[in-house]
Formats: structure tokens, C-alpha cells, sequence
């Protein structure tokens, strides 16, 4: 049997990076994404160290989700978890804009 597939966003710190050593300890492959490797180099080592792959994605750059995610697909046929973690917050009061990406995978 397989491991499962995971791919979780903002793996930096918090809970990204607690899921993602949490699924490596459970014996699963996991796919982290960070948006600066040397501003995440502690997250990146840990990850890296416990047998997971971190690759370079922020999330708001909407043009690279798709080459990222077919990297994984390429390298491991499919992804069985997908957590988007990444994130930022805005203070204060002002508009909100919310985006939704639709992936579609030729994968079945």
C-alpha cells in the first residue's frame, strides 16, 4: 500500500508546520510550500530532516499554483490531502477580496 499524498501550504510556522511534522511522523509523504526558503530555513530543515519535500509557492501569485501542484503530480501521480494553511491577515477596517482557483488535473 502506498502513502498518502499530502500537499499543506504555509508550512512555515504554526500549524502548517505542526500538521506536516505530525503526517511524517505517521509515516506519510508530505509536500510543504513556503514562500521564502531563507526566511524559513528552521521550518524547511525540519521538514526536510523528517523526510518531507518543501517547494517555493505563495499562494497569492496565482499564476504558479498550477506549475507547483504539477510538479507533485508529475513526481507522485496524485495528491490525496490538500490544506491550504497559507495565509496572511489585514488589520484594521477595508475591503475584502476573496479569490477562488479552480485546478483541474487530467489525473482521474
Amino acid at each position: 500500500m502506498s502513502s498518502t499524498i499530502w500537499f499543506i501550504t504555509g508550512v512555515s510556522s504554526g500549524f502548517g508546520l505542526d500538521l506536516a511534522l505530525y503526517a511524517l511522523r505517521a509515516g506519510h509523504t508530505v509536500y510543504g510550500t513556503v514562500r521564502n526558503r531563507g526566511k524559513s530555513s528552521n521550518a524547511v530543515s525540519k521538514i526536510q530532516t523528517a523526510g518531507g519535500k518543501c517547494v517555493v509557492l505563495d499562494v497569492t501569485v496565482l499564476e504558479s499554483i498550477p506549475t507547483v501542484i504539477q510538479g507533485v503530480l508529475e513526481k507522485e501521480g496524485r495528491i490525496d490531502i490538500l490544506v491550504n494553511n497559507a495565509g496572511w491577515a489585514v488589520m484594521g477596517a477595508g475591503r475584502h477580496e476573496v479569490r477562488v482557483y479552480v485546478l483541474k488535473s487530467s489525473q482521474p
